[in-house]
């Protein structure tokens, strides 16, 4: 499923975690529960933490290891998110 976001027409934007709750609320009026989503981006403040924030399992896209050590799960590319799968 795709969920999108507008932070100008919800009023704030990441790291924030009112932009992900949005989605949040999107995805479990559809029936997905939020021990089943994960979010991946690729900026460890904006998405991992603001992610996290929001209470999401995020996933850093890190395809030259910048983040190395860092606390989440990183991926190399998205072919890697089928490990997760």
């Amino acid at each position: 499923m795709l969920i999108v976001t507008d932070s100008h027409v919800i009023g704030t934007a990441k790291p924030h975690a009112g932009i992900f709750r949005d989605a949040l609320a999107l995805m479990n009026g559809n029936g997905i529960s939020t021990d089943r989503i994960a979010y991946i981006g690729d900026s460890y403040v904006n998405d991992v933490q603001g992610a996290r924030n929001a209470g999401i399992h995020p996933i850093l896209l890190d395809p030259f290891n910048d983040h190395e050590g860092d606390d989440c799960e990183r991926i190399g590319s998205l072919h890697d998110l089928l490990a997760f799968i």
